[in-house]
Formats: C-alpha cells, sequence, structure tokens
C-alpha cells in the first residue's frame, strides 16, 4: 500500500512538473492561455544631454570640495560612495597604527 501511494505521489508530481513545462501529458488538462496583457505606454528615456552631465557633475564636485575647506566633514563624506569611504578610513587607520619612521623608509 505505500509503495503505491509513493508511485501515485511521484507520478502526479511529474505529471505537474511537466505540465509546467508546456508539454502536453496525456490525462491532464490543456495549459490555460495566460490573459492578454494590457497596453502600456512605451517608457522613453531621454536623450543624453553631454552639457547637462557635466554641469551636473561639476556642481557636485563643487559642494563637495566647498564642504572639504568649510571642514564639515560629514557633508564631504555624505558624496562619496560607500566603498571609497571605507577605503580612506582604512588608510587613515594605516597610517595612524604606523610609527613615522616606518612610513618614511
Amino acid at each position: 500500500m505505500k509503495k503505491t501511494i509513493r508511485t501515485a505521489v511521484a507520478a502526479a508530481a511529474l505529471v505537474a512538473a511537466l505540465g509546467g513545462c508546456g508539454t502536453q501529458v496525456a490525462g491532464t488538462p490543456a495549459p490555460q492561455t495566460p490573459p492578454p496583457m494590457p497596453v502600456s505606454t512605451p517608457v522613453t528615456t531621454p536623450p543624453p544631454d553631454p552639457a547637462a552631465d557635466r554641469a551636473a557633475i561639476e556642481g557636485v564636485f563643487h559642494d563637495y570640495y566647498r564642504a572639504l575647506r568649510a571642514q564639515e566633514f560629514t557633508t564631504a563624506c555624505a558624496y562619496n560612495a560607500p566603498e571609497t569611504t571605507s577605503r580612506l578610513l582604512a588608510d587613515l587607520h594605516a597610517r595612524v597604527s604606523t610609527p613615522t619612521r616606518a612610513r618614511r623608509a
């Protein structure tokens, strides 16, 4: 009896798996056609504007530089990528933990 139940469960799993692949298996219902996709307006990306991109990059750089000059380090660090901040802190810790004579060598 246990073997029959296991065989039936395995057969049902096989039918379900094959049915999911789109292959018609004898004794299974025909696959349902998916509902039609709603018509949507295509998303358009504006063309690149090198002048605007350059102005934006320069603006961020100048804001970063102003923050450094004003010693607003929290603001300046906010402009850095997290991996950049991690690298800067690691370099700082390495310099602080290394004696001065060892750094000059």
